[in-house]
């Protein structure tokens, strides 16, 4: 790969531009049968562009979405979808995105009933933007008692859901303040334990059970998220990852792709699309 997409690079401009850049070249081998997915962390957006151009979307799915792992108090993940493809969406690709997140969870969390939350600032039906209002009438129509409704985001850690459901921006600001809360506890964490001799002590003695847990808060665990939706297994890993990230996110598409993730979300979309085709007709 002789060239590189850079942080500053526009999306799908950097990959029609650059053809022998390694998140290109990347998907060309994918695409030809080299490989069971792609791992990058590379420019994120640019990653979604060669997904969609080189390997196309799967049958009936308008966009494809970021699904983000998110720690919960319950020993479990919940998917939140999406976190940063699709910044504007409209409500029926917000239907799909939560398909194909159902069908994520089962096929690689092993989780037979997924249920399907719409993030909100409120759990009334009535509540949230337009955007949100109309999505929860249809997810309520495609899901039935599979949509537990609205759930607001300091819900999510509780885990009353398998999935939430939101538009890129929201998602993607969800993410990252997460990310800046986890670190905010590290960091006081660090500097009360730190502030006495006694309390150096007591962090000593605690210091592998604190690093354990405070694991579950670092992005590096889940190492790389799925890009759902297009013909391929796409795993985008944080731009700041380190060997421990990357070695995580390769083990994740490692396990989506021996679980036969691909054939699950290729069925899923096709059922999507029957749905839909059979909404236009009545």
């Amino acid at each position: 790969a002789p060239d590189v997409v850079g942080r500053g690079d526009e999306a799908v401009a950097a990959v029609r531009r650059r053809p022998g850049s390694s998140i290109v070249v990347a998907m060309d081998l994918l695409r030809a049968g080299r490989g069971c997915a792609v791992v990058s962390a590379g420019h994120s957006g640019a990653v979604v562009a060669a997904a969609v151009l080189h390997l196309g979307r799967l049958p009936g799915i308008q966009r494809p979405a970021l699904g983000i792992p998110f720690p919960t108090t319950v020993g479990k993940w919940v998917l939140v979808i999406d976190a940063g493809a699709v910044v504007d969406p409209r409500p029926q690709w917000l239907v799909q995105q939560a398909a194909l997140a159902a069908g994520y969870v089962r096929t690689v969390w092993g989780v037979e009933e997924p249920r399907i939350g719409l993030l909100s600032n409120g759990e009334e039906p009535e509540k949230g933007n337009r955007l949100v209002r109309e999505t929860h009438h249809l997810l309520a129509q495609a899901f039935g008692a599979q949509f537990a409704g609205n759930v607001e985001p300091h819900q999510i850690p509780d885990g009353p859901v398998d999935v939430v459901v939101c538009d890129g921006f929201t998602g993607n600001i969800l993410l990252k303040t997460a990310e800046g809360v986890a670190a905010l506890i590290q960091r006081v964490l660090r500097d009360a334990l730190r502030r006495h001799w006694y309390t150096a002590l007591l962090g000593l003695m605690l210091r592998p059970t604190l690093r354990r847990e405070m694991l579950r808060l670092d992005y590096r665990t889940y190492g790389g998220v799925p890009l759902l939706g297009v013909n391929g297994l796409v795993y985008v890993a944080h731009g700041r990852s380190d060997a421990y990230a990357m070695r995580r996110a390769v083990q994740a598409a490692a396990q989506a792709a021996r679980a036969g993730l691909l054939a699950r979300l290729e069925r899923v979309a096709a059922e999507q699309s029957a749905v839909e085709a059979e909404a236009t007709d009545r």
